[in-house]
């Protein structure tokens, strides 16, 4: 009974982290993000490349004009690089999370050995070694999922700390991001950035 008592809450201590779904859906977000802004740094660039043509051809203001629409293109063109970039390391960090899930980390060598092991147990031993196994198997979720997460937390406030349109970029969907990650999840966020 006290096996069922402990898979149980550790089940329930689970529920406020990350599923491998909600890391699936920020690394397609953030691949849609990559493709977004090469088409904008494409059309960007031609604009910017047609401004500084135009901007030899004339002469006097209106050379002057397309010499500061250059300008501001290329300071775009740098932003939007720089979302690139971010949103890139996004899709490689979250590849990585993915890429741990699906090597089986989360179900690991713990469910081969009872696998292995449980059909040669007498029958009254199986159910509280599969609830024991279970336990051991929901332990190693929480804490792959807890480092995954942890990963998660770090790799954005790494990139917010090396970027500033990605800080101000969260820091105007803060709002969005509160409502979406609710409390028990902010609260996860915090503990997390209280430990380093």
């Amino acid at each position: 009974m006290r096996s069922v008592i402990l898979l149980v809450a550790a089940c329930f201590l689970m529920g406020g982290c990350l599923t491998k779904e909600q890391v699936q859906t920020v690394r397609d977000q953030a691949a849609q993000t990559i493709d977004e802004a090469e088409a904008l740094l494409e059309s960007l660039r031609q604009e910017r490349d047609e401004a500084l043509k135009r901007s030899r051809e004339l002469e006097g203001a209106l050379a002057e004009s397309y010499a500061t629409a250059a300008t501001v293109l290329s300071e775009k063109i740098a932003k939007v690089e720089t979302v690139l970039a971010d949103s890139r390391r996004v899709v490689s960090e979250t590849d990585r999370i993915l890429a741990e899930w699906d090597d089986g980390e989360m179900y690991g060598p713990i469910g081969e050995i009872a696998d292995a092991v449980l059909p040669f147990l007498p029958p009254g031993t199986q159910v509280p070694a599969i609830l024991g196994v279970g336990l051991v198997g929901a332990v190693q979720r929480w804490i792959t999922r807890d480092r995954a997460l942890k990963r998660v937390v770090r790799s954005i406030d790494a990139g917010k700390a090396e970027s500033a349109h990605l800080a101000e970029g969260i820091r105007e969907a803060s709002e969005t991001i509160k409502a979406i990650q609710g409390p028990t999840t902010r609260a996860i966020v915090d503990r997390i950035r209280r430990q380093g």
